[in-house]
């Protein structure tokens, strides 16, 4: 994945235009990811019921899929394994880092999977912009009632990135927070999301 200046470069086109093709492309996802989750009855997005600022499409699309489509049991460790192999060439391209530490035998999130896959990619995606050569730590642990991702040594200018206002959104959909803390080494991504309640069903059948 290239830095945004190095495709205006090679692209000879400028800042505006390329955030332009960007939303363009951002819009064509976001219709595809409509057109497949319509198949399991969601609802195409409306202005209704969404929060002030969240007038960008991706966002709109991405709170309302994590709302509407369907939540299960989903281990995170797993699930972020599938992610980093997925980035595995990029990281190899940009000599990264990226080492996971995760506690054993975490319980699962009640969440859907391919909605929260989506999100973590976005924001491993944005924290890897730029950092060519460097070392990144992911920790996943339990904390109470939650489960703790934090991903250190991002940039602390990271700030509102797309992939970020996107995460937020879904995150905060599945009850849980996400945010950018200040740290020795620059900045650290940290989301948490609460643990999936198992819960007791009596079935009395009198036939």
């Amino acid at each position: 994945r290239k830095s945004r200046f190095a495709v205006c470069q090679e692209l000879n086109i400028s800042r505006t235009s390329y955030y332009r093709y960007h939303q363009q492309a951002l819009d064509a996802v976001a219709s595809l990811l409509w057109e497949r989750a319509a198949k399991h009855g969601v609802s195409q997005p409306t202005s209704e019921g969404v929060a002030p600022g969240n007038a960008d499409q991706a966002v709109q699309t991405a709170v309302r899929l994590a709302h509407e489509s369907r939540r299960q049991p989903t281990g995170i460790v797993g699930l972020t394994e599938g992610i980093l192999r997925t980035l595995r060439p990029l990281t190899e391209e940009q000599s990264i880092r990226l080492v996971v530490s995760a506690a054993p035998e975490l319980p699962p999130i009640y969440v859907n999977a391919w909605v929260l896959r989506q999100a973590l990619l976005s924001l491993l995606l944005d924290a890897m912009e730029g950092r060519d050569g460097e070392h990144l730590d992911l920790e996943i642990v339990r904390v109470a009632d939650r489960l703790s991702w934090r991903l250190r040594s991002v940039p602390r200018d990271l700030g509102e990135s797309q992939g970020i206002a996107v995460a937020r959104e879904v995150i905060g959909a599945y009850g849980g927070q996400l945010a950018l803390e200040p740290c020795e080494d620059g900045a650290a991504l940290a989301l948490t999301l609460p643990i999936a309640r198992q819960s007791t069903i009596l079935i009395i059948d009198d036939d």
